[in-house]
């Protein structure tokens, strides 16, 4: 299948700048803004991994839909890279909209963590 390899490595690039903009985040102690770079680092590798199949989606929920069906439920991805997935998306939505929704440098650490596995996960299966 011929995909556009410059433009999945684009979007890998993004994953990877969207971690270090979660750590710089973390260590200034804006925990509920590093939780959404964790989150768009996810998201940006999932898009990846979908253009390396041809495949799009319109929502962050059809993302994670979608990419469940193409790269955990075969086994190319473990399955608990694809909870954390939902998970950061979960997470940052709650700090996008819960006001009282607080984060701690502990969850972001492990978030950051999940995040950089994945997008390592992804770059060997796309390139």
């Amino acid at each position: 299948m011929i995909y556009n390899i410059k433009e999945v490595k684009e979007y890998l690039k993004n994953s990877e700048e969207r971690i270090e903009s979660a750590e710089i985040l973390m260590n200034a102690g804006k925990y509920n803004d590093a939780i959404s770079r964790v989150y768009y680092a996810f998201f940006d590798a999932a898009t990846a991994a979908l253009l390396s199949k041809n495949l799009t989606t319109k929502t962050h929920q059809g993302l994670i839909i979608i990419f469940a069906e193409n790269f955990i439920k075969n086994g190319k991805i473990t399955s608990s890279a694809g909870k954390w997935l939902s998970r950061a998306k979960e997470a940052r939505e709650e700090a996008d909209y819960e006001i009282h929704k607080k984060f701690d440098k502990e969850t972001i650490k492990k978030g950051i963590e999940a995040a950089k596995e994945f997008v390592k996960e992804i770059r060997g299966i796309v390139l």
